[in-house]
């Protein structure tokens, strides 16, 4: 069965909240691949994501540049200043 994007945000989510480092960036990297499916909402729980699991400045960069960065890219026309 293929994982759908509810399901992918669950198990990134569930990745973020890990001691490992490596389980943190495997979450990062596993929620990137749904980059396509991201949405206006989206950006509420990747606040809540900085907010709760961003403790660091590597996991932060990966972060910011991995999900942050593709988000940006595909809402900056709709995004207000």
């Amino acid at each position: 069965d293929k994982v759908d994007y509810t399901q992918a945000l669950k198990i990134s989510e569930r990745l973020l909240q890990c001691h490992y480092q490596e389980e943190k960036f495997a979450g990062v990297g596993f929620i990137n691949n749904f980059k396509k499916e991201f949405n206006e909402n989206t950006l509420k729980i990747f606040r809540s994501w900085i907010e709760q699991y961003c403790h660091n400045w590597a996991f932060c960069d990966s972060f910011c540049i991995n999900v942050i960065g593709p988000f940006l890219g595909k809402f900056r026309p709709k995004i207000q200043t």
